[in-house]
C-alpha cells in the first residue's frame, strides 16, 4: 500500500455513536462546543496531510447525520452521485439546502440548521466538484430517463 494512503473506514457504530456527537456539538459549555466537534475529522485530517500532499475521501451515508456535517466541515469538494430517479434529485437538493440553507429559510427554525451554524462559526464549506451519475451508456450517450432526470436536477440546483 502506498505511503500516502490511509484508510479511515466507516463503522457500522457511527449510528449508535451518532446521539453522544450530536450531544457533545450541541453542549452549552464550552461556547465554541458546536465548532471543536465540527471540526473533529478536520483535525484529524490535518495531522496526517501535515507530512505531504493528500488527496482524502471521505464516504458517507447519502441522510444528513452529524457525522455526516463532520465530513462536510473537513472536506473541499463533494463528488455527488446520482440515480435517475426522484430519490436522488430529492437528496441532492437535501444536500444542498443542508449546506447552503434553502431558498425561503424557515422563519424560526433556520437559526438551527447546519446552514447558519456553519456561517456564524466562519466555516469554509466544500463546493460541489462533480456529480458522478450512475445510468450512461456507452455507445448511444446518456438513457433518456437519465438525461432527462440529469437536466431537471442541475436545474434545481
Amino acid at each position: 500500500m502506498p505511503n500516502n494512503l490511509w484508510l479511515v473506514p466507516g463503522d457500522g457504530n457511527l449510528e449508535l455513536i451518532a446521539p453522544a456527537i450530536h450531544y457533545y456539538a450541541n453542549a452549552l459549555m464550552p461556547d465554541s462546543a458546536w465548532l471543536n466537534v465540527h471540526k473533529w475529522i478536520k483535525i484529524l485530517i490535518d495531522k496526517i496531510a501535515c507530512t505531504s500532499d493528500w488527496t482524502v475521501f471521505i464516504d458517507t451515508n447519502p441522510s444528513f447525520a452529524i457525522y455526516t456535517e463532520l465530513a462536510i466541515v473537513a472536506g473541499t469538494h463533494i463528488i455527488v452521485p446520482f440515480k435517475a430517479d426522484d430519490s436522488s434529485r430529492v437528496a441532492t437538493k437535501a444536500l444542498f439546502d443542508l449546506i447552503h440553507g434553502p431558498e425561503k429559510p424557515h422563519p424560526v427554525y433556520s437559526k438551527y440548521t447546519f446552514a447558519v451554524r456553519a456561517k456564524e462559526a466562519g466555516l469554509q464549506l466544500p463546493c460541489c466538484h462533480l456529480f458522478i451519475g450512475n445510468q450512461f451508456t456507452q455507445y448511444k450517450g446518456s438513457a433518456k430517463v437519465f438525461g432527462s432526470m440529469s437536466n431537471a436536477l442541475m436545474k434545481s440546483l
